[in-house]
């Protein structure tokens, strides 16, 4: 049975570090268990013809651009090319399509699979231009395939009563179908009244040596240090908040992010802070696995700081998916907002040898569940879930 792999990885506008790695981490696992599966480079409808290499052109094609924008991408230039290569160098260790799909793409020609697996991130989000039918496994080259949706995640945009209409029809030719978050867990059983499954995402599925495995190390780092990783919604605040904290501790700073200005809030408060953007996936999984401390307002960030076995503490940021996540593995202090950030090192460490158990526990069913679909539809065919809800 042939399989491919349908996500948010290759084209992201923000070269996101979560995004490329969830497929991959979703692949290895698949090849680990000798499941061979292809990944699908694919745009989705909302990409348009955004330079992902130089956003600095696509702004100035805007007739009003933000003069703030433009500024930050022409101060960036340079080290957004050395990002865009090291990103797309990792891409090389997919097992992917030659040919890049489009949501019309996928209406006229079939890349030939007998199975499709959308997975992970906010895959199932609404957007200014409506759902990415891809992603929903929709598009015409799908129909009578087998359809298996993993981690799942629809974003913190609520969906309108045209789009609930039809993201009951596209989720009841689902096979089988797991929720990253349980609101969205809740959502389907509402919805479809099928009962499906709570999972862990994809990086989850490989073990912490591999990703110590693939590390790199960076050209700047320090013998201890805070790690700061915001990704999209940079907030100032946050970070002067943690510019408190690493001055009381006596430590530096690297900050992962865009936001070259923040160097000089460290400046202000005598704290050393480097931010560093150009770093590559490899870099990133090396920051996070030698950080003392890691303040984030990412997903993925808080993922592999779990992973990791790291101190962190997370916020700023919309949405339920990473309060989701905390609350599954018993964490929710580590989510932090204005009013408690205060006092933060005196809620002592996180327990590890308790976290453990339960992302082990949650594993091995995400896993279990992901495999017996795979092997159950292989045996049986394509049964859409509204006519066979049973799920493991």
């Amino acid at each position: 049975m042939r399989i491919g792999i349908i996500s948010i990885n290759i084209h992201t506008k923000t070269l996101n570090y979560g995004c490329i790695i969830h497929s991959f981490a979703l692949q290895q696992f698949l090849k680990k268990n000798g499941i061979d599966s292809e990944v699908i480079e694919y745009k989705p409808n909302y990409y348009k013809a955004f330079d992902v290499k130089h956003p600095l052109f696509s702004l100035v094609e805007n007739e009003n651009p933000d003069k703030k924008q433009l500024k930050k991408w022409k101060n960036l230039f340079y080290e957004r090319e050395v990002r865009y290569e090291k990103f797309f160098n990792f891409v090389k260790r997919y097992k992917k399509t030659d040919k890049c799909y489009t949501p019309e793409l996928l209406d006229v020609e079939d890349p030939g699979f007998d199975c499709y697996i959308c997975a992970s991130d906010v895959i199932w989000k609404a957007t200014e231009v409506g759902f990415d039918k891809g992603f929903f496994l929709a598009s015409d080259c799908m129909k009578g395939k087998i359809k298996i949706a993993y981690s799942a995640s629809m974003g913190a945009r609520k969906y309108t009563e045209e789009q609930d209409e039809q993201f009951i029809q596209w989720l009841s030719d689902f096979d089988y179908i797991s929720a990253r978050e349980d609101s969205l867990q809740r959502m389907i059983r509402h919805k479809i009244d099928v009962d499906v499954p709570h999972v862990v995402d994809p990086v989850f599925l490989m073990p912490r040596s591999y990703y110590e495995s693939i590390e790199i190390t960076p050209e700047y780092t320090k013998d201890e240090y805070i790690l700061v990783y915001l990704a999209q919604d940079m907030d100032d605040n946050f970070v002067k908040k943690v510019i408190g904290f690493a001055k009381e501790k006596g430590l530096p700073i690297i900050e992962l992010s865009e936001e070259m200005h923040h160097e000089g809030y460290g400046r202000e408060e005598g704290v050393d802070l480097k931010v560093i953007y150009p770093a590559g996936v490899e870099e990133w999984l090396y920051y996070i696995d030698h950080a003392k401390w890691i303040f984030t307002n990412s997903f993925h960030g808080s993922c592999f700081s779990i992973i990791f076995n790291k101190q962190f503490f997370c916020g700023a940021r919309g949405g339920d998916k990473i309060k989701s996540l905390l609350g599954r593995f018993e964490m929710s202090d580590r989510w932090l907002s204005a009013d408690t950030f205060v006092g933060v090192d005196k809620r002592g460490d996180i327990d590890y040898r308790k976290t453990n158990m339960l992302v082990e526990h949650a594993t091995e069913a995400s896993a279990d569940f992901l495999l017996k679909a795979i092997k159950y539809t292989e045996e049986n065919g394509h049964h859409p879930i509204v006519s066979n809800p049973e799920v493991f």
